[in-house]
């Protein structure tokens, strides 16, 4: 007579029905992810010429050739997750978090890696060169992008392969 789609209460379990309920709702909109996601396929698409979707990133990120802590640092930092910068901001004690000490500029994951000079970027990152230049051809412009993307990039070694 009524058919009634889905499962029966007294069928289920918990977890059933958490896992439904979960699926029900929308994923939350987080606009620094979309950014970032964006950041990584323009990165990737100027030095290889492809552009990676959506899809193609995530599973770079769950890729077993990267540790297991790097997978989780770069799902991080794709999501913003970080407590820098604008997390600080609506916190009335917290204000002088938001700037960074050294230069004042605005504190991000991106100031942090790339452009802040404060805790010796500079020398880790021409040590990061020279040991690239060990195996590598060239040394690729770094971006935000590119650091999150590494994984989708493939790079000829000086013998070839």
């Amino acid at each position: 007579m009524f058919e009634l789609p889905g499962i029966r209460l007294k069928s289920g379990s918990q977890r059933i029905f958490t896992k439904a309920i979960k699926a029900m709702r929308p994923k939350p909109y987080r606009r620094s992810t979309f950014v970032n996601l964006d950041r990584t396929r323009s990165a990737i698409e100027s030095i290889s010429g492809y552009t990676p979707t959506d899809a193609t990133i995530w599973n770079s990120l769950r890729s077993t050739t990267l540790q297991r802590l790097t997978r989780e640092f770069l799902w991080k930092c794709v999501h913003n997750t970080f407590r820098v910068g604008d997390f600080w901001g609506h916190i009335d004690t917290k204000e002088l978090y938001g700037p960074c000490h050294f230069c004042d500029a605005p504190e991000t994951l991106e100031h942090i890696a790339l452009g802040c000079e404060a805790h010796g970027q500079k020398v880790i990152w021409n040590l990061t060169r020279e040991l690239w230049l060990k195996k590598y051809n060239d040394w690729p412009n770094l971006s935000w992008g590119l650091i999150l993307g590494c994984n989708l990039v493939r790079f000829t070694a000086i013998c070839g392969t």
